[in-house]
């Protein structure tokens, strides 16, 4: 089995608690077949192959966008929206819960699309321009030269 990406490439990752996090993958490992990925906090851990998959690809596994959670029990079921396709549970909807009637008509959507904002839930920390600010930042406020240090002549 091979692995298709490579360090620096952003993936999403299943960790042990279940849940999806974007993540950044930082070393492979052919034999243990995993990688060590970085998550948006700065934190690292092995994740194996399996539990890696592509930001863009349409997959089967459908979580709850807020929770990251993917069970979808009655009363608090995944609800998808008919225009972005985002899933959410119906009591982490944010700005309102989801109630059984909205579920149960043919089209439903979320409130991003229906107040025309940006979904916060779906922003990729990894190419979100503030983050990359925050990290380059940091990065240069370590001194590039080396300072003169005055040494001693001997005479």
């Amino acid at each position: 089995m091979s692995f298709p990406y490579r360090p620096s490439d952003v993936v999403l990752a299943r960790v042990a608690s279940g849940k999806i996090y974007y993540a950044k993958i930082r070393s492979v490992s052919l034999a243990k077949k995993e990688c060590v990925a970085e998550f948006d906090d700065g934190s690292l851990a092995p994740v194996e192959w399996t539990n890696i998959f592509d930001v863009a690809a349409e997959t089967d596994i459908i979580v709850c966008v807020v929770c990251k959670q993917g069970h979808s029990d009655t009363p608090n079921e995944i609800i998808l929206c008919d225009t972005c396709n985002i899933g959410y549970h119906q009591q982490c909807h944010p700005h309102r819960q989801i109630s059984c009637l909205e579920i149960t008509q043919d089209k439903w959507y979320c409130y991003y699309c229906t107040s025309s904002k940006c979904n916060p839930h779906i922003t990729n920390p990894f190419e979100d321009a503030r983050i990359r600010g925050k990290r380059k930042r940091k990065e240069t406020n370590l001194p590039t030269k080396k300072k003169k240090v005055p040494t001693a002549t001997l005479r």
